[in-house]
């Protein structure tokens, strides 16, 4: 399986190395999932891009930046779980939030965007592990992420315990906070 992993990330990234444009290669790819860690006014202007290749194995995703049209820089410090279940940053450019499946169970992290490109330590802001249950982004207000899940709590719960109907939360940020929301 390892050696499988390999081959598909060696030839994605040989495919988009070689060619006149390598960003444009690895946006068309379906196991790749880009956002602009830019503040949504200047999402057009900015070349930077950040994204995960989805490994389809045991093995965590693989993360990079593509900056201008040739260059690609790795960010295996951003690689966790097998899939990307969504991903998206906040209208301030300030938060990317990710929700990674591993052994298809999804979890949310919530980065400083400043922090991340710097690898820092602190670089997570939020961790949301709804286990057994699910997590879905649904967007953001300002710098508040939006979300949906059967399991509030992020606790670990028995099936029953879930909620019969997923309920939309607002997870304020930097604090942390989950609560109920409605538009």
């Amino acid at each position: 399986m390892k050696f499988i992993l390999y081959i598909v990330v060696f030839v994605i990234s040989s495919q988009s190395i070689a060619a006149e444009n390598p960003k444009q290669i690895l946006l068309d790819n379906k196991y790749v999932h880009c956002v602009k860690p830019a503040a949504k006014a200047l999402r057009d202007k900015t070349q930077s891009v950040w994204c995960g290749i989805e490994s389809g194995s045991s093995h965590p995703s693989i993360w990079f930046e593509a900056t201008g049209d040739d260059y690609l820089s790795f960010m295996p410090w951003l690689s966790e779980g097998q899939a990307i279940g969504g991903m998206s940053v906040s209208d301030s450019g300030k938060y990317l939030a990710i929700v990674h499946v591993g052994e298809g169970h999804p979890y949310l992290l919530i980065y400083d965007i400043k922090k991340a490109a710097q690898a820092e330590d602190s670089m997570i802001v939020y961790a949301f592990n709804p286990y057994p249950g699910y997590v879905e982004l649904k967007g953001w207000s300002q710098d508040d992420v939006i979300i949906e899940t059967d399991n509030p709590s992020g606790k670990l719960v028995e099936d029953n315990g879930l909620l019969k109907d997923a309920l939309s939360y607002k997870v304020e940020l930097p604090k942390g906070k989950l609560n109920r929301f409605s538009k």
